[in-house]
């Protein structure tokens, strides 16, 4: 169970979207110690013997988006049991997946990035695909990597060039020259906390994968294509149809099924299926009816189209 020490509070934490703040709470949760009967120390206040790392128990790490996301296989078991020698799943490093939108022509993921960052960051990355933040997988190490980047960053802290390395005398000194002065720009406009709002995760997610700057070659990134196997994300995949939707499962166009399925609230045909199979009682042919009429929702107002949270969270928040 988990254990919080006198002293310790989210203050400034309060209001952060939880796309952001999850971040921040993942490296605490892996960074943290377990000690005797599985306690789990959050930021313990005294050094504890015979402790060791929550990060150190597990091999793998998986991030989703669990509001829109459904495995129809196992996801763990493309990396620890690859289906061949040749499955790129099976490599170390961060797993990202694209869309089939680029950054600089969509609207939401530029704004996120010009918020943040500006236009001179987003001129650096702006002739890239999209890569979306709701599915990241990879080895333990790798992953953590990623997370304190994100969490750093997304803290108003600057992202040391030398924490991207479990020994930080090994900085590749060809890495360094090459990156130091990206990370010094990211460092430099960095508005975080100030335009914390919904998505501005992908947004850094995008700059630190497309600039690779997790380590040079000691962290590996591995974009995978959309449309290509594990992950489908339903957002763009509407656009483009490329796969097979039977009786509530996701299929790739030659008839393999997709493990992992991203957003498949897009799609209201799927999503009403999932909803008959795992929701039993709700209505999901018209969920603006079921708005209307459910008790629980009578505080609340229904708003389409409209980034409503936009420049509302803030974790400089007191």
């Amino acid at each position: 169970y988990l254990v919080i020490p006198d002293g310790f509070t989210v203050r400034g934490l309060e209001k952060a979207h939880e796309s952001t703040l999850r971040f921040i709470l993942y490296e605490r949760l892996l960074g943290a110690n377990i000690v005797e009967h599985n306690q789990i120390l959050v930021n313990p206040t005294t050094p504890t013997l015979n402790s060791t790392s929550v990060k150190s128990l597990f091999d793998y790490v998986l991030i989703v988006d669990a509001r829109d996301t459904v495995f129809q296989t196992n996801p763990f078991a493309l990396i620890k049991n690859p289906l061949s020698t040749s499955n790129p799943m099976s490599l170390k490093g961060v797993h990202v997946f694209l869309e089939e939108s680029i950054i600089g022509t969509c609207g939401w993921n530029k704004g996120w990035i010009v918020d943040c960052f500006g236009e001179s960051v987003l001129s650096l990355v702006q002739h890239n695909s999209v890569l979306c933040s709701g599915v990241t997988m990879g080895d333990m190490h790798s992953m953590y990597v990623y997370i304190h980047a994100m969490s750093t960053i997304m803290q108003g802290k600057r992202l040391l060039l030398q924490s991207s390395f479990a020994d930080p005398s090994q900085v590749p000194f060809a890495f360094a020259a090459e990156k130091a002065a990206l990370v010094e720009k990211i460092n430099s406009f960095n508005k975080f906390p100030r335009c914390e709002r919904n998505g501005v995760d992908q947004g850094l997610h995008n700059i630190l994968m497309h600039l690779g700057l997790l380590g040079g070659t000691s962290i590996q990134i591995h974009k995978h294509e959309h449309f290509s196997y594990p992950v489908i994300n339903m957002q763009t995949a509407m656009l483009i149809v490329s796969h097979r939707v039977d009786k509530g499962k996701v299929y790739m166009s030659g008839g393999q099924l997709y493990s992992i399925v991203h957003q498949y609230d897009r799609h209201t045909e799927l999503q009403q299926q999932l909803v008959t199979r795992y929701l039993t009682g709700l209505v999901s042919t018209n969920p603006i009816e079921e708005f209307t009429k459910s008790p629980d929702c009578a505080g609340y107002v229904s708003v389409a189209d409209t980034d409503v949270l936009k420049r509302r969270c803030d974790l400089s928040s007191k």
